[in-house]
């Protein structure tokens, strides 16, 4: 999927030899992913994988999963992942993923898309607000 004319950023579905680069976004953000993880992981069904590339370079990611819970008539959409290289944001890749995310979901009927972000990613929160998105819920969790 080609973004626009005047950008040269495309999106495709990830193939196993970008798990070094999608590695190294997530590093990004403070996740120091086993490359072995990624490679199993990019190998699965379980998720749809997007990067954005720009002349060859790997410069942004979106995973998503399609939750389909029983007491729901329709499935939603969660992003679980969506990094943009810092010297790319604001430019343009984000906004390209989060218009694919949302063609995705829809393409599968979802009721909804969503994701989490962390309380200190502030200028990530402002960029969700400017795509659509609202604050709805808290979330908890549970480690183990």
């Amino acid at each position: 999927m080609h973004v626009g004319p005047t950008t040269p950023i495309t999106l495709r579905p990830a193939q196993a030899s970008d798990a070094a680069g999608i590695a190294d976004l997530f590093i990004q953000l403070g996740y120091d992913t086993p490359l072995s993880h990624l490679q199993q992981q990019l190998s699965c069904a379980g998720a749809e994988v997007t990067v954005a590339m720009d002349h060859g370079a790997l410069v942004g990611v979106l995973v998503m999963h399609l939750f389909a819970p029983l007491h729901v008539a329709r499935p939603w959409a969660v992003i679980s992942a969506l990094v943009v290289d810092a010297t790319w944001r604001s430019q343009g890749a984000g906004a390209a993923l989060v218009a694919h995310a949302q063609q995705w979901a829809q393409a599968r009927n979802c009721a909804h898309l969503e994701l989490a972000c962390s309380e200190k990613r502030t200028e990530a929160h402002r960029f969700y607000l400017t795509q659509g998105f609202q604050e709805v819920r808290k979330r908890f969790v549970k480690r183990f």
